[in-house]
């Protein structure tokens, strides 16, 4: 059946293929109607009306080339015309026209009532012949849908034609047309009430009066793209009319001639114009686009270029939310302005780049504009009287970070003309010549302006200029006028009601100027030539300048500079407030801050009516009328000792007949400067008993001859550092003092010097948690104290510190009845008897790697009385004279020594009374040598002896010569000594033991409870409660005359240990041990010597090791070779691979072939079976088909 089914269809197949060869296509010979496909194959000439007519889809016209030309040129008619409404009055569609040339027709193809019609690579000659009011055309449409129209080239000469012509016709394409018309009234493409039309990629050139490149009016949604247009007169490149919803994107518009517009635009909804090139010329009145009743449309990223006068790179007239965005503007030409708004409400105008060159060349005109957002522009005018933007009658705008250069006379910035509540912020104006302001307001209220930058360098030329301006708000603007000759900072005419606030204005000539009637205006914080701080509640008829004034009164000092006040007319009044900062009085006393008043008669005098305001940093001048031209200036003291109430920096040396300085506030800085404060034996150099926080001493170069250098009380995050303190050489001086509560302060890198008896370099009482680090304390008078910590100071640090004492009882520090304090990285020298270099009565206290040298006689480098939980670690201690003791430890409990290093060299190195208890002592070196470590021990004192008794006979010391005395009857000691690894190199290690020395004998005894861990390198005494002289001894060269053995390692390697003793190997054999497992020995009765584990051996043996072979060489055991299937323990050799029995393998290869022909049999009758079948059915379907 299916067989049947192929045959039948490939016989109609080759039937359809004949009876189609029966229908060629028959190239027509005369004009005529159409109603089949056609191939010209030859030139037709109508000599009348229309050539063809076509009535019938689905055909194609091929040209081929060829032409069809109109002999009578006169008439009316087309060279091809499509018509629809037949057939029941069903349009005409799927057209196409190709390859043809139409000439001199006064329409070259028509489409009526049609769609999905094609016309394309067709040239037409639009049939020069005027008639009338008849409009020629290259292409007409009407009525239709989808017209595609690719690669047409239409030519016209004279007036009234169309290159093409679409009416009420929807979804069309032109692309790749180029079209040339001559004569006035011409268009290059017209789009009349159609739709979702695509116009790109053609070539439009028009020249005449009154003609478009494109037009077209009552459309929506069409797209204009990459066209190239030419306009030669006054019309337009593009010409837009009641349209909604479109694009003209990327096209290039040339216009030539006057009034002539590259894009115009009427009465537009929801358009964008993007990414056009156009540029006008040869002509007056020109506009780059041009734009009328306009709602949402967008002009984004277009270069315009106007060539000419009085014309205009964007006009837009009347509208509502219009997006004027990044597009380049450039005019050449006098009266042509960059961008012109007229009329327009809530609309953008955002990153344009304008330039203009010609005089009267506005860059941007804002008339009769509200709500609009100018922002991020760069515009630059090069002409005379050509502001950057004029704002005129349009309120509630916003100017935003614009940059805008002016560059002639006449030219401002930012003009508003009556124009209110517009903001002006973030905007660079700059105007370089004469007569030009950066920022001009004419009667114009409530703007605001902010951070503006305003630069003018001509004569006559303001920064910012106000007439008839009120209720205005600037602040933080900056306003620099260069001109040499009434050039003003800030101009106020008949403008009252301003506010002003942290302005900056720099002024060659007056900074500030008033006239006429302006009134109320407040100027607050106003900084005139970057060095005065102005504010201004009352000017009239004044101009107020910064000038170079004459030498300060005696004695005073004057803040900033000068002000230089002049009268306008019969008279100025004024009212002004100077502020200062605590930088301008940080070496006055601020108190005395005055107001002085010069004139030409009289040298300085104070104002009567100053009035200083030291909470505000402020100083007023009250009212101050005046006639003639005056000077003010601000003096003050400078500064002396007394109270304190803001940062202050010397700037000379004072002296002071008790205390200096009175601290009297927080969050203040005094600084020294390096200069010197002189007491006289009495008073406080500085002092901070009022328990103020947060204040910094520093940088003195001397606080001398106080009773204290520095007092400090309840004071917290306080820093003193960096000064010299010489207190005066007095009983009981102290150079720095943190009391009452002092916490959490630092006192750091200062320099104290006391000289009498009882003073104190550096004191903490009561007071926490302080830093006191990198300070240099010396004291010369009896019982002085470099650093005394006491009576509650807790938790505090007191760190790399340098102090020298040099006088008896001298302390290098002191801690006494308080806990928690860490001492650490301090060196500390004393020189005095009794003197100590630390002295430690409080618990807690950390010890951590200070060094201590004492000198003098009966002085202590460290010594704990009475303390508890001291932890001592890597401390250095030097003493040097007799009765000097190292560490002393008096009445201490439950604290540690660690890794500290003691070497008193005439002297106890340590002394621990009958009083102490429960103490450690760890690792300690005396004297250098190898640690001395104590955890049991009780009234002792320890120390080296230099010249010992003469060694034991045999023995080899391994450490020092230690002398323990006991300090009581109930004394007693457990203590271990460390050896070097070099010195046990030199012993048998195992007999290493504690001796002690008879005096009775006057020999050296072994300690019976001794013992020696060689792990560790320890030889212990044992408990102990006799004291002598010990050292640790071990045999030099162990012997066999040294009897006494424990193990074999006791005895030298040819003997071995038999029941204490030594006796030489060949003696002792056959014995177990000696590398053999000999007769009647076992891997069970001797292990050592049948589980070949020892490593000594000799020349020449071999042995089984596991599954190894070893060899002897130079006495150890080395492997020589790893057996991979054992080691034979008779012959001494690596085992052989066993061979395995011979097996037959012939049922091995049986099975393989079997599963090799069981698939190939299985294969070969799937496949028979499959043959048989579809022989079967072939039969089948043949006797079927029979």
């Amino acid at each position: 059946m299916q067989l049947h089914y192929l045959r039948s269809s490939f016989l109609i197949l080759v039937l359809l293929s004949f009876a189609t060869v029966g229908f060629a296509l028959v190239p027509p010979d005369a004009c005529g109607e159409v109603s089949y496909s056609i191939d010209l194959t030859k030139n037709l000439t109508a000599t009348s009306g229309t050539c063809l007519t076509i009535r019938a889809s689905n055909i194609v016209i091929d040209g081929h080339g060829y032409t069809i030309l109109q002999g009578n040129p006169a008439t009316i008619g087309y060279g091809i015309n499509i018509i629809g409404n037949v057939d029941g009055g069903r349009r005409l569609s799927n057209v196409t026209i190709k390859n043809v040339n139409i000439v001199n027709f006064s329409t070259g193809v028509g489409i009526v009532t049609a769609e999905n019609i094609t016309v394309q690579d067709t040239q037409i000659q639009v049939s020069p012949i005027v008639q009338g009011n008849l409009q020629r055309r290259g292409i007409y449409v009407t009525v239709g849908k989808n017209i595609t129209l690719q690669g047409l080239q239409v030519t016209s000469t004279g007036a009234q034609s169309t290159g093409i012509y679409i009416s009420q016709t929807p979804q069309n394409t032109i692309s790749e047309a180029t079209i040339k018309m001559s004569g006035a009234n011409s268009n290059g493409i017209v789009l009349d009430k159609s739709d979702n039309n695509t116009v790109v990629s053609s070539s439009i050139e028009i020249t005449g009066t009154g003609s478009n490149g494109i037009y077209t009016t009552n459309t929506a949604r069409n797209v204009i793209e990459n066209n190239n247009i030419k306009i030669q007169g006054d019309g337009s490149g593009i010409e837009l009319v009641v349209i909604e919803n479109s694009t003209i994107f990327q096209n290039t518009v040339e216009t030539y001639g006057a009034n002539s517009i590259g894009i115009h635009i009427e009465n537009s909804k929801n358009t964008t114009i993007q990414m056009n090139t156009i540029s006008t010329s040869d002509g007056q009145g020109t506009f780059g686009i041009f734009g009328e009743s306009l709602d949402f449309t967008k002009v984004i990223g277009n270069v315009i270029s106007i060539y000419d006068n009085n014309g205009e790179g964007i006009h837009i007239d009347s509208g509502k939310n219009i997006r004027t965005l990044e597009n380049s503007i450039t005019t050449y030409g006098n009266n042509s302005f960059g961008i012109e708004y007229d009329e327009l409400l809530t609309s953008i105008f955002f990153s344009n780049t304008i330039a203009t060159h010609g005089n009267d060349a506005l860059g941007l005109l804002l008339y009769n504009s509200p709500q609009t957002n100018i922002s991020d522009n760069t515009i630059t005018t090069t002409g005379i009287n050509s502001p950057g933007i004029l704002v005129s009658a349009s309120n509630n705008n916003n100017l935003e970070s614009n940059t805008i250069t002016t560059q002639q006379q006449n030219s401002h910035g930012i003009a508003l003309i009556h124009s209110n509540e517009t903001i002006l912020s973030s905007n660079d104006v700059a105007t370089q010549e004469n007569f030009a302001i950066g920022l001009f307001l004419n009667t114009a209220d409530k703007t605001t302006g902010t951070e503006n930058i305003i630069t003018t360098a001509g004569n006559s030329s303001s920064g910012l200029h106000l007439v008839n301006a009120t209720n205005s708000v600037f602040s933080s603007n900056v306003i620099v006028t260069t001109g040499a000759t009434k050039s003003y900072g800030l101009v106020l005419s008949d403008s009252s009601d301003n506010t002003f606030t942290s302005d900056v204005v720099s002024a060659v000539g007056n900074e500030l100027y008033a006239l006429f009637a302006t009134a109320r205006n407040s100027i607050m914080n106003m900084t005139l030539d970057g060095v005065v701080t102005l504010s201004v509640s009352t000017l009239r008829n004044a101009m107020i300048d910064v000038v170079d004034g004459p030498a300060a009164p005696t004695g005073k000092t004057q803040i900033g500079k000068t002000l230089s006040m002049t009268p306008v007319s019969t008279g100025g009044i004024v009212e002004f407030m100077l502020q200062y900062t605590d930088a301008d009085v940080i070496s006055s006393n601020d108190t005395t801050t005055k107001i002085y008043i010069n004139t030409t008669t009289a040298g300085w005098k104070a104002l009567e009516t100053s009035l200083l305001n030291t909470a505000t940093d402020t100083v007023s001048s009250g009212v101050v009328n005046f006639k003639a031209p005056m000077l003010a200036g601000v003096f003050v003291d400078r500064l002396t000792c007394g109270l304190i109430t803001k940062s202050k920096t010397l700037d000379r040396d004072l002296t002071s007949d008790g205390t200096c300085f009175t601290i009297g506030a927080d969050n203040i800085v005094l600084d020294g400067a390096g200069y010197t404060i002189t007491g006289t034996n009495s008073g406080v150099g500085i002092d901070n008993s009022g328990g103020f926080d947060n204040v910094s001493i520093v940088n003195f170069g001397n606080i001398q001859n106080f009773q204290t250098g520095i007092l400090a009380a309840g004071t917290a995050r306080s820093t003193f550092s960096n000064n010299y303190i010489q207190v005066a050489n007095i009983t009981d001086a102290l150079g720095i003092l943190l009391r009452g509560s002092s916490n959490n302060n630092s006192v750091t890198s200062n320099t104290v010097v006391t000289n009498g008896n009882n003073s104190q370099g550096i004191v903490l009482q009561t007071s926490s948690n302080n830093t006191v680090s990198g300070n240099t304390v010396t004291t010369t008078g009896a019982f002085g104290f470099g650093i005394y910590v006491y009576s509650g100071a807790m938790q505090n640090t007191i760190k790399s510190n340098t102090i020298r004492t040099y006088e008896f009882h001298g302390y290098g520090i002191r801690v006494v009845g308080v806990t928690k304090n860490t001492l650490s990285a301090n060196t500390i020298a004393t020189s005095g008897p009794y003197g100590y270099g630390m002295r430690i009565s409080a618990d807690q206290t950390t010890l951590n790697g200070n060094t201590l040298i004492t000198t003098g006689s009966s002085a202590y480098g460290i010594a704990l009385q009475s303390t508890s939980g001291i932890s001592s670690f890597q401390n250095s201690v030097i003493t040097t004279d007799a009765q000097a003791y190292g560490y002393f430890l008096e009445n201490v409990a439950q604290s540690t020594l660690t890794q500290d290093s003691i070497n008193a060299s005439a002297s106890f190195d340590l002394y621990v009374d009958n009083t102490s208890n429960k103490n450690s002592i760890s690792n300690v070196v005396l004297e250098g040598k190898p640690a001395f470590s104590t955890q049991n021990f009780s009234a002792i004192a320890v120390s080296i002896t230099k010249n010992p008794p003469a060694n034991p006979a045999g023995k080899y010391n391994l450490s020092e010569y230690v002398n323990v005395t006991n300090l009581s009857t109930t004394s007693y000691v457990d203590f271990n000594i460390n050896y070097a690894e070099s010195d046990a190199a030199k012993v048998n290690e195992s007999s290493i033991r504690l001796y002690y020395f008879d005096r009775e004998s006057q020999s050296w005894v072994i300690v019976s409870t001794s013992f020696v861990n060689t792990t560790q390198n320890t030889v212990s005494s044992g408990n102990l409660s006799f004291f002598a002289l010990f050292a640790p001894f071990g045999n030099a060269t162990p012997t066999e005359t040294f009897n006494y053995c424990t193990v074999d390692a006791d005895c030298n390697q040819s003997s071995v240990c038999r029941q204490n003793a030594c006796v030489p190997r060949q003696n002792a054999t056959p014995f177990c041990g000696n590398g053999k497992c000999e007769t009647g020995e076992t891997e069970v009765s001797c292990p050592r010597d049948c589980i070949v584990v020892t490593t000594e051996c000799d020349a020449g043996e071999k042995r089984c090791l596991g599954d190894s072979v070893q060899n002897c060489v130079r006495g150890t055991w080395a492997t020589q070779e790893l057996c991979v299937y054992g080691c034979d323990y008779q012959s001494i050799v690596c085992k052989a691979k066993p061979v395995a029995p011979p097996t037959d393998n012939t049922g091995a290869v049986a099975n393989q072939l079997v599963w090799i022909l069981v698939p190939i049999f299985v294969l070969a009758i799937v496949l028979g079976l499959f043959l048989w079948f579809v022989k079967k059915q072939m039969r089948e379907e043949d006797e079927e088909f029979r």
